[in-house]
């Protein structure tokens, strides 16, 4: 599998293919594609939200430190990892800037 390279200016969004539903403060999210679910928790539910539409993975990461305090290498760190756990998964797919 191919190495999956995100920035700070890579944009990111759902894949519109996802199913998810609220359960509390998290979400479920069902790949029917592949038969998958996957459980997000409370800070990774909140980056789904934010993801409704295209978004630059540094805008995701001004609008979490909004919510949480937490510093920033810290909180791109974990998101662009989170991005990539997402993207490898297909939940989420890397908005190409040419459409």
């Amino acid at each position: 599998m191919a190495r999956i390279r995100i920035t700070g200016d890579t944009k990111v969004s759902r894949n519109t293919a996802i199913l998810s539903s609220n359960v509390d403060k998290e979400v479920v999210l069902l790949n029917i594609q592949k038969g998958e679910y996957t459980g997000l928790d409370e800070v990774a539910t909140d980056i789904w939200n934010e993801l409704d539409s295209p978004i630059s993975v540094k805008d995701l990461v001004s609008r979490i430190m909004k919510l949480y305090s937490v510093e920033e290498q810290q909180c791109t760190e974990q998101t662009i990892d989170l991005m990539k756990e997402l993207v490898a998964s297909g939940i989420v797919e890397i908005v190409n800037e040419e459409e």
